[in-house]
């Protein structure tokens, strides 16, 4: 099964069907079958171009396997040709070194140079090994094209999840509740409610093509979406964010942080006698979004989406998995920071 996946394809029959047809045509292209004169020459013949051409086909996809192994990234293509190329022509040196040691006098009456017969092999040995170099890269290319679908779509699960949540009847409901509530008290900071508040939907809108964002833009567009938030329970909504300068340009999912805020308010007990707290950390590695765990005496209904469609886009890209962790006390999900040159990496 391991050398299936490293090679893309189940070889079995290949090799069952390939080894002796490569082993017949091989003294034909050397136009070896006219020089026989008996069954026994024949046997000669067919026993080593059958050998040799076993030889050369285990050794290559053997060392195929190996170097698929030893340099397993995608980006590290360069490497695996230099060394399949150098391991080959090794190898090939120390075969036929040894090979003219113990040729036996019966097979040189049937082959006028050996080393053709090795040579031709060879050939088409390595015929054999751009056949499965072919088929991997063709399924490497094959499955990079269907987890580019599968990021689109989850992408687009992501935004229709996001415009959902914050266009259901609860929270036009509370976010009116709360604009009326304001404007006869302070017209200008019903101003400032409104303004945030498109301020939070042109992000959504901006941002539907982009599989990354700065940690920088996420965190700017989630400020606007704190203070509808605050607007709205007051001193029970408390945030504690230490977020290094350094680290602004980093990448993130895209509305993953909304998202895990939006799950703690939806989930937990939010009052005087129970304030919510969540905290936002980061290093250099990772971004950590954490809240008290105080759970509803009811669930409010929900899709459960919206960590598992955080956690689909992270895997797609490849990175680091988004951990989850919860004590009695706390509900943490840590995000990877992606270094701003990964879409470039990727690409390449």
């Amino acid at each position: 099964m391991e050398n299936k996946e490293l090679l893309g394809f189940d070889d079995r029959w290949f090799r069952l069907f390939g080894i002796p047809v490569i082993g017949l045509l091989v003294p034909g292209l050397l136009d070896e079958y006219s020089k026989i004169t008996s069954l026994k020459m024949l046997g000669i013949t067919l026993f080593f171009s059958f050998f040799y051409t076993t030889v050369y086909w285990e050794f290559h996809r053997w060392y195929f396997i190996r170097l698929k192994t030893w340099f397993p990234d995608h980006e590290q293509i360069t490497k695996r040709i230099v060394f399949q190329i150098l391991g080959s022509a090794g190898f090939i040196t120390g075969f036929t070194s040894l090979n003219s040691l113990w040729e036996p006098e019966n097979y040189k009456t049937t082959c006028q140079s050996p080393s053709q017969l090795i040579l031709v092999i060879l050939v088409v040995s390595m015929c054999v090994l751009a056949v499965y170099g072919a088929v991997f890269y063709y399924k490497i290319s094959r499955k990079a094209m269907l987890d580019t679908e599968r990021l689109k779509q989850e992408q687009l699960i992501s935004q229709l999840e996001t415009l959902k949540n914050q266009v259901n009847p609860h929270f036009l409901f509370n976010s009116l509740n709360t604009l009326a509530a304001i404007i006869p008290e302070d017209s200008k900071l019903a101003v400032l409610f409104v303004k945030h508040l498109s301020k939070v939907y042109r992000y959504i809108l901006e941002i539907r093509e982009q599989r990354l964002v700065s940690l920088r833009q996420e965190l700017s567009a989630l400020e606007s979406y704190r203070f509808l938030l605050e607007i709205r329970f007051g001193a029970n909504l408390r945030f504690e964010q230490q977020i290094p300068a350094d680290i602004l340009d980093l990448l993130v999912v895209p509305l993953s942080l909304q998202m895990l805020i939006e799950n703690a308010v939806k989930h937990n007990v939010i009052s005087t006698q129970h304030p919510l707290t969540i905290e936002i950390l980061a290093d250099e590695k990772q971004i950590l979004v954490r809240n008290s765990l105080q759970p509803k005496p009811y669930r409010e209904e929900s899709t459960g989406l919206g960590l598992q469609n955080i956690r689909s886009r992270y895997e797609l890209l490849g990175t680091e998995s988004v951990l989850v962790a919860h004590t009695a006390q706390t509900f943490t999900v840590k995000l990877p920071l992606i270094r701003p040159n990964y879409e470039k990496a990727a690409v390449d």
